[in-house]
C-alpha cells in the first residue's frame, strides 16, 4: 500500500519528531541531572524523589534556565487549565529547594518577576535562599 503525503505533512512530522527528542533528552545543570523519560532526578549522583508537580516545575525551570520564568507561566505549565492559587508556586519552590540541598544548581527568586535556575555553589543550609532583587 502506498501512502502519499504532502510536503507540509512531512515537514510537520519531522518537526514533531525533533520536538519529542528534545522533550525526552537528559538535562544537566551543574551537578543536577534530570531524565524526563524515566522521571529521575539526581543531585551529584544521589537520586532525589520528587512529586509530579515538583518534577514538572523543575523540568520547566531547567529547560528555561536562560531566562526568568514568571509565577503565572509556572502555574499555566504545571497546573494547566486548573484554577490554581499563586501561593502554590511558592510552596512547591520551597519544597524543591529543600530537596535539592547540596546541589550547585539553585533556584533563585528574582524580585516579583519570577524564578530562574542558576549554576553556582551548593547551598548547605537546607536550600533556604533569599530572593535576589533586580
Amino acid at each position: 500500500m502506498l501512502i502519499t503525503l504532502e510536503f507540509a505533512d512531512v515537514v510537520a512530522r519531522v518537526h514533531a519528531l525533533r520536538r519529542r527528542r528534545f522533550e525526552f533528552a537528559v538535562l544537566h545543570c551543574a551537578d543536577l541531572e534530570i531524565d524526563p523519560m524515566a522521571r529521575l532526578v539526581n543531585v551529584a549522583g544521589t537520586m532525589v524523589r520528587l512529586t509530579n508537580r515538583e518534577h514538572a516545575m523543575l523540568l520547566h525551570l531547567v529547560r528555561n534556565s536562560d531566562r526568568i520564568v514568571s509565577r503565572s507561566e509556572l502555574l499555566a505549565h504545571v497546573w494547566g487549565g486548573f484554577d490554581a492559587a499563586a501561593h502554590w508556586v511558592e510552596t512547591h519552590i520551597g519544597r524543591l529547594r529543600s530537596k535539592l540541598v547540596g546541589c550547585r544548581a539553585t533556584i533563585e527568586t528574582i524580585g516579583a518577576r519570577g524564578y530562574r535556575v542558576r549554576e553556582g555553589r551548593a547551598i548547605p543550609n537546607g536550600g533556604n535562599v533569599q530572593g535576589v532583587r533586580r
